[in-house]
């Protein structure tokens, strides 16, 4: 029936846009098959079978947990994993979960509203859930802007905990998906526990999507309350994610209709995509040391270039210790990205204007690049390596796209 469809999807294309999706790795899409036809039982049921897809289940968060914990042994709990959808309900689950819970402990008044900080650059699927808790008067909230490399403003977010007293959230994205920015985990945490004091907030959460398959996950080297993961960004199967929550984190389910998850996500768990996730995040933090170096290689050879373009810059930093080694955001004055998007699909290179979760009929500007203060919101494109791009496929790409501008 789709055979046509899939035919076509299948040309011989250079892809070139794994900050969006990832393609499922062999080995997990075996243990995806593997488990849907020998292990599809309903974890929730009492036979035998059953048992064992919750012993399965189970042996998955320990096995995430292991993995979080480095070289902390037992410093991360299976009780701590909560399995989702994805990456959007993850965030979800934690931003109104936490607003939740504060509303339960306090009655609402109208001059007692708890206070979320954010940065300037989060991605849609956290920007859009704070926007409607402000419509609904259930919180107010602050960014803080970013500078030319795309880091937050260090010294404005601690005057900003200084001055909203009652902040109860700091939420900032670890690897921005559009500019590639790695932000200063360890120096924000540090900020939001002297603003904590001996209290119960702020709490910090920080996306870490684009994260798993660069750098090195360890919670207590983030010191965070809250990480969000995405299988679907580290080569695991789609739709399905993590949540991590820190034991007595003050949070409350934004579900009802059963007790999975901790009963943090009601509905009978999809146990096959969780142990493909697991096997995801298994390989990728296996492969991590050898295939940074590769990645590495390869876009520090389309910086080179590209800097030796006329005219064309690249937005954010170039410093390896402030991006991720995956990706190149490059602004191309004066063109339209769209254009030259369609123009190199053409040619045979799948490549982003930036964040791609979102409606197609909306403005394709670049919120992150707008951000950094260019004009470059309409005229970038995003051009993101992954484990099966060669340096063969990133020649090809410059030369397509010295062709196209010159």
């Amino acid at each position: 029936m789709f055979s046509p469809f899939i035919k076509f999807a299948h040309t011989r294309k250079k892809y070139f846009d794994y900050a969006s999706q990832t393609p499922i790795d062999d080995k997990v899409l075996t243990v995806v098959d593997d488990v849907s036809r020998k292990l599809f039982y309903n974890p929730g049921s009492l036979y035998a079978n059953g048992v064992l897809s919750a012993k399965m289940l189970q042996n998955a968060r320990f096995k995430i947990a292991d993995i979080l914990g480095g070289q902390s042994k037992n410093s991360v709990h299976a009780d701590e994993i909560i399995f989702t959808s994805g990456g959007t309900e993850s965030n979800n689950i934690a931003i109104q979960g936490v607003i939740l819970k504060w509303y339960e402990e306090h009655e609402f008044d109208y001059t007692n509203i708890p206070h979320v900080i954010i940065s300037e650059i989060e991605h849609p699927s956290l920007n859009d859930i704070i926007e409607n808790l402000k419509k609904q008067k259930k919180i107010t909230y602050s960014k803080i802007k970013i500078n030319l490399d795309g880091l937050i403003d260090l010294q404005r977010l601690k005057d900003e905990l200084l001055k909203h007293k009652k902040t109860i959230l700091v939420s900032v994205m670890l690897v921005n998906n559009e500019i590639g920015t790695i932000q200063p985990i360890r120096d924000i945490a540090s900020l939001v526990r002297k603003a904590k004091g001996g209290n119960k907030y702020p709490l910090l959460h920080t996306d870490a999507c684009q994260a798993v398959n660069y750098l090195d996950m360890s919670i207590d080297k983030m010191g965070v309350d809250l990480i969000s993961y995405d299988a679907s960004k580290f080569y695991g199967p789609k739709s399905v994610g993590i949540l991590y929550v820190k034991r007595n984190t003050p949070i409350n389910p934004i579900y009802f209709g059963g007790d999975q998850e901790h009963n943090m996500r009601p509905g009978t768990e999809n146990v096959p995509v969780v142990l493909g996730m697991v096997k995801a995040f298994e390989i990728a933090y296996h492969e991590k040391t050898k295939e940074i170096e590769r990645i590495y290689s390869i876009q520090q050879y389309i910086f080179k270039k590209v800097l030796k373009t006329k005219n064309i810059t690249i937005n954010g930093s170039v410093e390896r210790e402030k991006r991720i080694v995956n990706n190149i955001n490059i602004c191309f004055p004066g063109k339209d990205s769209e254009f030259l998007l369609f123009k190199l699909d053409k040619l045979g290179y799948e490549v982003s204007t930036g964040t791609t979760c979102q409606n197609k009929k909306e403005d394709s500007k670049s919120i992150s690049v707008e951000a950094l203060g260019k004009d470059c919101g309409s005229s970038s494109l995003r051009i993101s390596l992954g484990r099966y791009t060669t340096m063969g496929q990133a020649k090809g790409l410059v030369r397509a796209l010295t062709k196209l501008i010159m």
